[in-house]
C-alpha cells in the first residue's frame, strides 16, 4: 500500500473509535460494516456491548473484496 493511502486508511481506522458508523458506512451483515477510502475498503465488526471495533480486513477494491467474510 502506498504511504499516502496508508495514512488515509490509518486515519479512518483511528476515527472509528469515536464514531464506528460514520457517514458512507455500508452494513454487510448483523455486525459487519464497510467503509470506503478511495480504492480501499475497511471491513470491520462493531461490538456495541463491549464498545469495541474489530478490523477484519483492509483490501483494495476488486472482485474478491467481499469473499469469505
Amino acid at each position: 500500500m502506498p504511504i499516502s493511502d496508508f495514512r488515509r486508511v490509518d486515519q479512518r481506522i483511528l476515527s472509528l473509535a469515536e464514531n464506528p458508523r460514520p457517514r458512507g458506512t455500508v452494513k454487510l451483515g448483523d455486525l459487519s460494516y464497510r467503509v470506503r477510502i478511495g480504492n480501499w475498503r475497511i471491513i470491520y465488526i462493531v461490538d456495541d456491548d463491549n464498545r469495541t471495533v474489530l478490523i477484519r480486513n483492509v483490501r483494495r477494491r476488486g472482485e474478491g473484496t467481499y469473499r469469505n467474510l
